[in-house]
């Protein structure tokens, strides 16, 4: 069976805070990327199709669950060189949800049991991150993280996403 490398990142035009977009294999399966998108891929589900399988912990040369870690590799690798675009398109609400989601994923903080591979996005991010201008100043302006100093938070996930880029 020959399977597409290619996906899909869609990205809402407006999101709360309690939004978690889904992994897609075509339909929406019930996994949660923790991310302020989705990502639509030619995944190997489970049979139920409600999930798919990363199978961090057991047969490490499954092709099934190599194949869906490479694709969340892949597009780790490609939202993470997309920062700075998204920023411009999207806003910067939804890049600090990307960041504040990566790192709560990397940090095993989402409450819930996320496959390891999913740590590939905080680890890609965060470099493109400290490259960007993310920070609103008091003119209004957007700074490179280095250019600032955050005297008094006034958003304490913006503070601590800092923190963890080594940059506070």
């Amino acid at each position: 069976e020959s399977r597409r490398n290619q996906f899909e990142v869609l990205i809402p035009k407006e999101i709360d805070e309690k939004f978690s977009g889904l992994l897609y294999a075509t339909l929406a399966t019930n996994q949660r990327t923790f991310l302020p998108f989705h990502i639509n891929a030619d995944f190997y589900p489970d049979t139920s199709r409600n999930n798919l399988s990363f199978n961090d912990r057991g047969n490490e040369r499954d092709p099934a669950d190599l194949w869906n870690r490479s694709i969340i590799f892949q597009c780790a690798k490609f939202v993470a060189s997309k920062v700075p675009y998204i920023h411009d398109l999207a806003g910067n609400r939804i890049v600090w949800k990307m960041l504040e989601g990566s790192y709560a994923i990397a940090k095993q903080k989402t409450g819930e049991n996320v496959p390891e591979c999913f740590n590939d996005f905080w680890a890609e991010i965060r470099k493109v991150a400290r490259l960007t201008p993310l920070i609103e100043d008091q003119n209004n302006t957007f700074c490179l993280p280095t250019e600032v100093n955050l005297l008094i938070p006034h958003n304490k996930k913006h503070a601590l996403a800092m923190e963890n880029l080594n940059l506070s």
